[in-house]
């Protein structure tokens, strides 16, 4: 933690593919949270092996981490964080705690070939 950011760096935190349910269990939130963040485009793709199949890994838990702490620090919400990931204006100042964040993120999901949508107002 650096200046009261918190920063997700490339560590490993599992070696391992996680389900749904691991993958909330370790970002401690709930399966609709980790839904929502997809759909507002803030999580990078999981892999696919077969359909209806999802595995997630390391990415996905400091990507949610991200968000919350970017939610919870900064009070951006799901919209707000879409749209300056996107380069999309906002009205909204971002403070500069924000920015390791915002990065993390960028990174996942440019890794993923992912862009975050602009998506409802929700938190």
């Amino acid at each position: 933690m650096v200046q009261g950011v918190q920063v997700f760096e490339r560590l490993s935190v599992t070696d391992q593919t996680l389900t749904m349910g691991s993958l909330a269990s370790l970002a401690k939130v709930n399966r609709e949270t980790i839904r929502v963040y997809f759909r507002h485009g803030l999580l990078p793709e999981p892999n696919r092996p077969k359909p209806n199949v999802a595995d997630y890994d390391d990415d996905h838990v400091r990507a949610i981490m991200a968000v919350r702490d970017l939610q919870r620090n900064n009070g951006l919400t799901l919209k707000q964080i879409g749209n300056v990931l996107s380069g999309k204006s906002d009205d909204r100042q971002v403070e500069a705690t924000a920015f390791a964040n915002l990065e993390t993120l960028v990174e996942f999901l440019r890794d993923d070939g992912s862009q975050a949508e602009q998506g409802d107002d929700a938190n």
